[in-house]
């Protein structure tokens, strides 16, 4: 997350691509920082334009952090649903509905 934070995606993507690659080579192990993964990652992609393909990577994110919270609230979720809505306002065309969707179910979190 450091490299993100400072600015420097390319470097930040490259990271978070080992760090996904480590945690998908230890099959059976349950990894809690996945989903932290996936979303620095898909991030990482919506802030190089790359909306089309943040979208499924920030997907897979809000799907780790529900099925970790087994159908409770989840903050992380709520987090990774709004990220999903904010890159659907920005794909071409614009998928608003689905935005407004994530959105509402993120707001119930």
């Amino acid at each position: 997350h450091t490299y993100n934070s400072m600015g420097d995606y390319p470097k930040a993507e490259q990271y978070f691509r080992e760090a996904l690659k480590f945690i998908e080579s230890s099959s059976g192990t349950p990894h809690n920082n996945e989903g932290g993964v996936l979303l620095g990652l898909g991030l990482v992609r919506d802030r190089l334009g790359k909306h089309a393909e943040a979208l499924p990577i920030l997907e897979k994110a809000y799907e780790f952090y529900g099925r970790r919270a087994q159908g409770q609230p989840a903050s992380l979720q709520a987090k990774a649903g709004i990220s999903c809505a904010k890159v659907c306002c920005k794909l071409s065309p614009p998928q608003y509905e689905r935005a407004e969707q994530l959105v509402r179910k993120s707001i119930s979190m």
